[in-house]
Parts: structure tokens; C-alpha cells; sequence
């Protein structure tokens, strides 16, 4: 989804002539099973985290797991040239957080802001 992005999740298992059919997407999981997964699916172990009084866990506590196996997997699988960069890159995020920001003039204004060390395209690391 990320490769080939489109309007709506909905376009992707669209079979009209109007928008580009996903084949291998709606071959492999259907409307249906997509939503009920991407509802439910989580990447983080509530017992891992520390709370001692019954607030919820912050966004960013909830994906310093996988946080943690990218920034391993990114110093393995590339080694970067002389020239690197650092940019800021926004994800996408429509719910109920204080740490998200609106920047109107932005491709993705609502999110999360993430700054980006990168090279050639590739992800080094990220805050």
C-alpha cells in the first residue's frame, strides 16, 4: 500500500475501471479480513510497559518496540556514504494525542513529526 498509494483504503480491492486494480493485494486478503486485522493488530506488549497508575500508554510508547528492531536493522543492512541528510517527514495520525502536529502547507498536514537521518533514499535513523 505503501508502494502504490491511493485515495481511500477501499480503492485497493476497487474493481472498476476508474482506478487501478490491485491484483496481488485483494488476491492475498480480502476487504474484510485487511480491516479487522489492521483494527486489531497492535505492536507492543502492554505487559512491557512500566505503568504504575491505570493511564494509557502513549503513542510513542507503543511503538518503541519495533523503534528499537528498525534502528537495529538499519545499522545492519546499509552503510552509509559521505553524504547523508537530515529531514523531517510526517505520519499520518487522526486521533485524539497532544503530540501531533498541523502544518497546512504540508503534502500530510495532521500527524506525528518525524525527523529522518537518511541517505540515498534509505532511513539511517529517526526521532
Amino acid at each position: 500500500m505503501d508502494c502504490h498509494p491511493e485515495p481511500t483504503k477501499e480503492c485497493y480491492w476497487d474493481t472498476s475501471n476508474q482506478s487501478p486494480h490491485h491484483q496481488a493485494l485483494s488476491a492475498a486478503i480480502s476487504k474484510n479480513q485487511w480491516d479487522q486485522i489492521n483494527r486489531y493488530f497492535h505492536i507492543w506488549d502492554p505487559e512491557d510497559l512500566k505503568i504504575t497508575d491505570l493511564k494509557p500508554a502513549t503513542p510513542d510508547q507503543k511503538v518503541q518496540y519495533i523503534a528499537n528492531c528498525l534502528h537495529t536493522s538499519f545499522k545492519d543492512h546499509w552503510h552509509p556514504s559521505t553524504h547523508i541528510a537530515v529531514d523531517e517527514c510526517i505520519e499520518p495520525f487522526f486521533g485524539r494525542c497532544s503530540d501531533t502536529v498541523n502544518i497546512p502547507t504540508k503534502p500530510t498536514p495532521i500527524g506525528f513529526k518525524i525527523w529522518c537521518l537518511a541517505d540515498a533514499g534509505y532511513i539511517l535513523d529517526f526521532l
